[in-house]
């Protein structure tokens, strides 16, 4: 199972991408890199659920629109509490 990372500006995760996941109760894990935050998905069909989503709502934000179609297949980007990969770094995740 191959995960994704979407990248995304802050302004345009935090008003635009956050409360299309918060409308449908969806929570995913994100790291925030200083003007930058990257959006963990783990499966394709989910990436591609979201895209489809997406298109007919955003009203074509360039941004999101493009950080779908350069998404990254990254590891394990993120260690769960119940047992996972362990990275160096320290992930954050938002609600």
């Amino acid at each position: 199972m191959a995960n994704f990372c979407i990248l995304l500006n802050v302004a345009t995760y935090r008003y635009v991408f956050e409360p299309f996941l918060r409308r449908r109760h969806l929570i995913m894990p994100v790291l925030f890199m200083g003007n930058k935050v990257a959006v963990y998905i783990c499966r394709k069909s989910v990436v591609e659920l979201l895209q489809g989503m997406m298109l007919g709502e955003i009203d074509g934000n360039s941004e999101v629109v493009s950080a779908f179609n350069t998404k990254q297949i990254v590891g394990h980007p993120y260690s769960l509490k119940t047992g996972g990969y362990i990275q160096r770094n320290s992930f954050l995740f938002s609600n």
